[in-house]
């Protein structure tokens, strides 16, 4: 197979655009048909071209006209993808109709069925399997939809836009018009047709539009809806609040699937949901499962304006519309959930995801000057790293000046396809700043790092050191840096600003006369590391004394990580642990001044992938799991009697609620309990087993669960069976059961998941079925994954090669990019790795996703 690879410096202006499309389906699942009327013209931009070119895969022509008259099949040409129509005039209309087969499409990708139901899903080339079209962001369109369907089989039927029509007609069917005022691309189209029921709200913006709000899911998930509607409401009033951002149609709809290879697509007023991103109660979601809700909701809603209203130029872009849309996301959930626990969160997604990414063969900059497959696009460097850069003009110039920036910017290329360089020029205007350095963090990849060195120099006066070290760069970037100073009596006495641009900088604190203790990672301003040399005793003060909450917890994480890094390297069991960091936990956990949130996550101890991080090569993945284990159970030895005051102290039954408070008070609780069960006895094993069976919400009852499945316990297998027989006919909670299942890190457990695939409940073709089983098993059991018998690696294997053949993106985007991202592993495990990745290689149809993503890691002396 070839594979063709596509580059930015190629882009050129389109030499037709499609000012409106008029579209009609059929819906069949055997045969749908689909009629499109496209009122075309030449682009004045571009010279005249006499030969249209439109995109089609899996498409049947019926028919085909312009301005009315059928065209004879010498004036076309039909290829696997496309349909080149040859001497068209500079403007006309072009019907075409053509038929389609849903119920065998099982990428998900286009117009597919799912439990009897139509849905699309055309972000990023979806919508050239529903009709021939000009298939590229930069083609924005007016679209009007009309659906006929059978009545009793499919009685919602929904599109974008406004509902202007629906009618009974003849053989039981309906026939129901969308018209979507403003010009998208195709993309963001959407259909939905099938047995839904829906809650409906209303909310009223700024400009006294009352705005209709539904969510559509099945019937029985219906009471687990209204923690989603009550998240967007929210969304609509901050976002107005914040940002002076209102919504613009008269109708905003979601709808919940179960079968969808993402979490959500932001359609133009019809967004569509995967089920485990929509439903929430206490007894079907987690506190996560509700903060997540609340996220996608408020990320698929702030979409309206950044990526619909305004879109992007090309696939190239992407970064912006989801660094912008991330980072109000990320903004919302740290105002609803609190701000300093939702920055916790988005740097440890970050470090944990983006940081690997970047330090493996996938790593890319936010903008890639090419590709292969389009849909490996969709990565933690695009979405969490655009964010942080983002966020960093926040910390540069003020959330008032960031506001005004955006707000320009969304007003001068409304209904316009923009890139990078547009939205930095708008900030390089307001600002009066020359932004041509900052641009670099959206085309250089890597995570850059600074060694910083500080000190009192002969003349009495305190510096700042910097040098900026960038491997995977080639120019220096230009970074915001926010400095905390506590002197020796704890006093946070000093905030600076500093502006690093140089390779090599010293920096001057003018009225410092005696060394601080700096903290370099304030609000962590920049998606960077820090080289910096602390000892113990300077990272337990920081922890206690700082008075920005995110630098004491940077200093417990720094602290427990290189502890952890001395054990792992010396070999020697961390049973002694240091009096810093028993001074560290004890001050903590007996603390009455921290908030609940920020001591559970300073208890935290930092997860596998972010010490793989802290490792240059060579590493031993069971080793660095029993290190970590070992610190755990030395930790609750020493300090059993504190943890379980801790657990009982916050062991409320009171009425769930999901608030900040009450979210805290549980996560606090539930790490405690952690602690205490890897003491492994049966006395608090007992704990877990109260926990599972007195739970009133899943949060503990999850937490319990997953505790008991890795212990000792005799009835630990019974209980698991209980909950499958319990769960098994409800998705949301039946994945979660798998997810526990799959990051079980006793020994053997690749075994467990061969016997899991073959329930009747588990199918491949279900993308929630892989990210829990699979997806679970490869991100979150590293020391089952990476077994030395080398079973993690070819059960991997077996199964990408399975779903490649029909969903060559969940194989790819999902499976074998959190496979391969590790560069740092063993020769032993390195060469079981190549080994399985050349069975891959080897494959004779292999997708130009999966192909594209192998090539980046297979060692070329064996390819």
């Amino acid at each position: 197979m070839k594979y063709q690879r596509t580059y930015a410096s190629d882009y050129s202006t389109p030499n037709f655009l499609i000012e409106t499309a008029t579209l009609e389906f059929s819906l069949n699942p055997r045969e749908t048909i689909v009629k499109s009327k496209l009122t075309i013209k030449q682009n004045h931009l571009t010279k005249h071209t006499n030969d249209l070119k439109l995109d089609g895969i899996d498409l049947t022509l019926l028919k085909i006209k312009i301005n009315q008259q059928s065209l004879p099949a010498s004036s076309y040409e039909l290829t696997p993808n496309h349909l080149i129509i040859k001497d068209v005039p500079q403007n006309f209309t072009l019907e075409t109709t053509v038929s389609i087969c849903p119920e065998k499409n099982f990428h998900y990708t286009g117009l597919y069925l799912t439990k009897g139901n139509f849905c699309t899903q055309n972000e990023p080339h979806g919508f050239r399997h529903i009709t021939y079209f000009i298939d590229r962001p930069d083609i924005l369109t007016k679209i009007t939809t009309t659906i006929v369907a059978d009545r009793e089989e499919y009685p919602v039927v929904l599109s974008n836009g406004n509902l202007v029509q629906e009618k009974e007609i003849e053989n039981g069917k309906h026939r129901v018009t969308w018209q979507d005022p403003f010009p998208k691309p195709c993309y963001l189209f959407a259909l939905v047709a099938g047995k839904f029921d829906a809650i409906t709200d209303s909310y009223v913006t700024k400009l006294d539009k009352t705005v209709t709000l539904k969510i559509f899911t099945e019937g029985q998930y219906l009471n687990q809806c209204t923690h989603a509607m009550e998240a967007l409401k929210k969304a609509m009033l901050w976002e107005e609040r914040r940002f002076g951002l209102s919504y613009d149609l008269d109708l905003y709809q979601i709808v919940g699937i179960d079968d969808f290879n993402f979490g959500a697509m932001e359609n133009k007023g019809l967004n569509i949901f995967n089920n485990k991103l929509l439903l929430a109660t206490k007894d079907t979601a987690t506190d996560d499962d509700f903060k997540n809700v609340s996220s996608v909701i408020a990320h698929e809603y702030f979409h309206n304006w950044t990526g619909n209203r305004v879109s992007c130029r090309d696939w190239f872009q992407i970064g912006l519309k989801e660094g912008l849309t991330t980072l109000r996301e990320e903004l919302f959930l740290e105002e609803e959930y609190g701000t300093t626990v939702g920055k916790i969160e988005s740097i440890k997604f970050l470090r944990d995801k983006q940081f690997t990414e970047d330090a493996g063969p996938l790593a890319h900059p936010i903008r890639l000057s090419s590709y292969i497959a389009v849909d490996n696009f969709y990565t933690t460097t695009v979405y969490q790293k655009s964010a942080a850069v983002a966020r960093m003009l926040v910390t540069m110039f003020g959330f008032t000046t960031f506001r005004n920036i955006l707000s320009t910017f969304l007003a001068k290329f409304d209904g316009k396809p923009t890139t990078i360089e547009d939205f930095l020029a708008t900030a390089a205007a307001i600002t009066q700043q020359n932004l041509e350095q900052f641009k670099l963090w959206y085309d250089q990849r890597g995570t850059p790092r600074l060694k910083i060195t500080d000190g009192i120099d002969e003349q009495q006066n305190y510096y700042v050191d910097i040098t900026q070290i960038h491997p995977l760069a080639t120019k220096d970037f230009y970074i915001p840096l926010v400095l905390e100073l506590i002197n020796g009596q704890g006093d946070s006495f000093c905030e600076k600003n500093l502006l690093v641009t140089k390779n090599e900088e010293r920096f001057y604190l003018t009225k410092v006369t005696e060394k601080p203790t700096v903290t370099f990672y304030q609000n962590f301003s920049i998606p960077m590391e820090i080289d910096h040399s602390y000892d113990p005793d300077e990272l337990l003060h920081i922890a206690t004394y700082a008075k920005n909450p995110l630098n004491k917890w940077q200093a417990s994480q720094k602290l427990l990580t290189t502890f952890l890094v001395a054990s792992y390297q010396t070999q020697k069991p961390p049973s002694d642990l240091p009096p810093q960091l028993l001074e560290l936990f004890k001050n903590a956990l007996h603390s009455e001044e921290l908030d609940k949130a920020l001591l559970a996550h300073m208890l935290e101890i930092p997860s596998e992938n972010q010490l793989i991080n802290s490792w240059a090569k060579d590493i031993d993945m069971e080793k660095l799991h029993r290190v970590r284990e070992q610190l755990k159970l030395a930790l609750a030895r020493a300090l059993q009697a504190d943890f379980l005051a801790c657990y009982n102290e916050n062991n409320s039954q009171a009425i769930y609620e999901v608030n900040k408070a009450a979210i805290a008070q549980r996560m606090l609780k539930n790490i405690a309990l952690d602690y205490l069960a890897q003491l492994d006895s049966k006395e608090m094993l007992n704990i877990a087993i109260n926990q599972l069976n007195q739970a009133n919400n899943l949060t503990d009852l999850n937490a319990a669960l997953a505790i008991i499945a890795n212990s000792s316990l005799d009835e630990r297998e019974l209980l698991l069976s209980k909950y499958y027989q319990r769960w098994r006919e409800q998705p949301n909670l039946f994945n979660r059961w798998l997810a526990i299942n799959a990051a079980i890190k006793l020994k053997g457990n690749v075994e467990r998941l061969k016997k899991l695939l073959s329930y009747p409940e588990v199918s491949l073709k279900n993308p929630n079925n892989v990210y829990a089983l699979i997806r679970t098993f490869v991100t979150h059991n590293l020391v089952n994954f990476h077994a030395i018998d080398g079973s993690g690696y070819e059960f991997l294997r077996e199964q990408i090669i399975t779903i490649d053949d029909f969903n060559s993106s969940l194989a790819a985007a999902t499976l074998a990019t959190a496979w391969i991202n590790n560069k740092k592993l063993n020769s032993t495990l390195e060469s079981m790795l190549q080994r399985e990745l050349f069975k891959i290689y080897q494959e004779p149809h292999l997708s130009t996703n999966l192909y594209e993503i192998i090539s980046k890691r297979i060692d070329p002396a064996i390819s």
